[in-house]
C-alpha cells in the first residue's frame, strides 16, 4: 500500500470509488430503514464458523442533511448489544467516502457482479488495510451508496476469513 519512502501508492482509487457525492447517498437511502446482514465469526477451536442476523438503523434526512448508518461492523447490533458495550456514533459529516466504514488505507481492486439473499449487484471491490496483520475486502455496491453487499475481515490464520458479512435485506 506505501512506496519505500512511507508515501500511499493509491491516491487515485479515490477517483475510483462510486460513493463520491454526499447528498445523492442521503437521497438514495431516504427511504431506507434497515440494513439486514448474515454475520459470520471464526471460533477457531471448533474451526468453525457462528451465524447470527446483525440489523442496521439508517437514518437519511436529505432535507436536515442527516445521515447515519448503525456501525453493525463489530459484530453485534443495537437488538443485540452486550450490556457493557455501546454503539459508536455513526454521523456521516461528508468526507468519509467509505462510510460507514473508516477511512484506511485502501486500493480499488475491482468490479464484480455479486449475488446476496438482498439481489445482484454490481459492485466496486476494495481491500482495506487494517494492520499489518488484519484487511478488509469490501463490495460497495455501485447504484446503492452507502450500501455494501459483503465484507470480509481477513487475518493470518487457518481460513483466513474471521468474520464475512453479507447482504440479506434492504428494508
Amino acid at each position: 500500500f506505501f512506496t519505500e519512502e512511507g508515501d500511499y501508492n493509491y491516491e487515485a482509487d479515490v477517483e475510483k470509488l462510486p460513493w463520491q457525492d454526499p447528498m445523492e447517498m442521503m437521497m438514495s437511502l431516504a427511504n431506507v430503514k434497515q440494513l439486514v446482514y448474515n454475520y459470520s465469526s471464526l471460533i477457531e477451536e471448533a474451526e468453525a464458523f457462528e451465524n447470527k442476523t446483525l440489523t442496521a438503523d439508517v437514518n437519511s434526512n436529505p432535507q436536515g442533511q442527516v445521515l447515519s448508518i448503525d456501525f453493525i461492523f463489530y459484530g453485534y447490533d443495537r437488538y443485540t448489544l452486550p450490556e457493557d458495550a455501546a454503539l459508536p456514533p455513526n454521523e456521516f459529516d461528508g468526507y468519509n467516502l467509505l462510510y460507514p466504514e473508516e477511512d484506511n488505507s485502501f486500493r480499488v481492486v475491482g468490479s464484480e457482479k455479486i449475488t446476496t439473499p438482498a439481489g445482484t449487484f454490481d459492485c466496486i471491490v476494495l481491500e482495506v488495510l487494517i494492520d499489518s496483520e488484519a484487511r478488509k475486502k469490501l463490495w460497495m455496491i455501485k447504484d446503492k451508496p452507502g450500501i455494501y453487499a459483503k465484507i470480509i475481515d481477513d487475518k493470518e490464520g487457518m481460513f483466513g476469513h474471521y468474520y464475512v458479512y453479507n447482504l440479506q435485506a434492504i428494508k
